[in-house]
């Protein structure tokens, strides 16, 4: 049944239904669960972090974004299989310089690095069960790099 728009979710709880966010502290690596997709990470950087991605399926979506750096510290998002590449770009705020889009190869780069991580920065990945679909925006002096090896 429709629900009625009187002050109510006009989404008939559609809204309702995400994950929660999840701060992260980030002194270490963390690989990133399918059970977990649709999930908003909260990322305070206090190290050099890698976090991967789990085996492409159908749908799985994150939200990864850098709320905190406790220094100079990189964040690197990676696949855990070549043939599951990232396909898209991210937008470059640049510190110190101008602005730029860096975009993935579109058939092997699975690995994104932001170097030097600013609050503000991130990454939004969405599998259509192969590929890694991913859009965002890093705000750092670096512009970021998507490459078939670690950038760290």
């Amino acid at each position: 049944m429709a629900n009625p728009l009187y002050g109510q979710n006009k989404y008939d709880n559609a809204a309702d239904m995400g994950k929660c966010s999840v701060d992260f502290e980030a002194s270490a690596s963390r690989t990133l669960l399918a059970s977990e997709s649709g999930l908003n990470l909260f990322v305070n950087l206090a190290a050099d972090t890698t976090i991967t991605l789990p085996t492409a399926a159908v749908g799985l979506t994150y939200k990864i974004v850098v709320a905190k750096t406790g220094g100079s510290y990189d964040l690197e998002i990676t696949s855990p299989s070549a043939s599951a590449y990232f396909y898209g770009g991210l937008t470059h705020n640049d510190s110190n310089a101008d602005d730029v889009s860096v975009a993935s190869d579109y058939n092997s780069n699975d690995f994104c690095t932001i170097l030097v991580a600013q609050p503000g920065s991130y990454v939004e990945l969405y599998c259509d069960g192969t590929i890694w679909f991913v859009h965002g925006n890093a705000t750092s002096a670096t512009a970021p790099t998507f490459g078939d090896a670690t950038g760290l």
